[in-house]
């Protein structure tokens, strides 16, 4: 009978391995966060899975909100995760290392349990506004909410805010696209003002980014994004 080289046999036993660690990580995370996300939603009236869930991300304030709905009435603000680190200054990412988290309106694109920051959920970034506004040859790449405390242009949230975020935005990610907001700041109309003055090269961008906020504050809805060949956005409320 033909023996497998030893070599095939310990890949082989080294890839089921790898595949057991990531599927024990997902399902130990799950497992952990759960209980505590049920509360959450029962403690807001709000069914789970979320049919709609949107993130909000303020750089200046270092936190990102979760806001989950029923596909009818006004969003709920179900969480406020606290950044665990963060690079870069206010504005948007516009090259490959300059250590920006961007800014913008975005989707979670997909989900990685074997990351080095224990999870972690991808952003499209650079999207259509990005690549008409940023460097053409290295926009820059790999944007994610994660895990841990370090961060060159991403949003760590930690592993225990990772475990429960995750979670949830993989249930409600079978219901529909999950939308990601992230502003320098509140966009008020005194922030926008004392941001602009202080980066004036960002006043029309931020001016743009603010009439989303504005709109999301009033009715609290998720936003229909469209790019312009401008590279500014336009929207409408869901």
């Amino acid at each position: 009978m033909r023996q497998w080289p030893l070599v095939t046999l310990g890949g082989l036993l080294l890839l089921l391995s790898a595949h057991a660690t990531t599927e024990d990580r997902e399902r130990d995370a799950r497992r952990r966060a759960l209980p505590r996300i049920k509360r959450l939603f029962a403690e807001a009236g709000l069914a789970y899975p979320p049919r709609e869930l949107v993130l909000r991300a303020l750089k200046h304030e270092q936190q990102l909100e979760v806001w989950g709905g029923d596909g009818s009435k006004a969003m709920t603000l179900l969480k406020i995760y606290a950044f665990t680190a963060t690079s870069g200054r206010l504005g948007p990412k516009r090259k490959e290392g300059d250590l920006q988290i961007p800014e913008g309106f975005y989707q979670i694109v997909g989900f990685n349990p074997r990351s080095s920051y224990h999870l972690s959920l991808r952003l499209n970034y650079p999207n259509a506004s990005d690549r008409i506004l940023s460097d053409k040859q290295s926009p820059g790449s790999d944007i994610m909410i994660h895990g841990n405390a370090v961060t060159v242009g991403c949003i760590p949230i930690g592993d225990e805010g990772i475990e429960e975020l995750y979670t949830i935005a993989r249930d409600a990610s079978r219901l529909a696209p999950i939308t990601v907001q992230i502003y320098p700041t509140r966009l008020t109309s005194a922030r926008l003002s004392a941001i602009a003055e202080a980066q004036p090269e960002h006043r029309g961008f931020w001016q743009n980014l603010a009439e989303g906020f504005a709109l999301f504050e009033l009715k609290r809805r998720p936003l229909s994004i469209k790019v312009l060949p401008t590279g500014r956005y336009a929207y409408e409320v869901r």
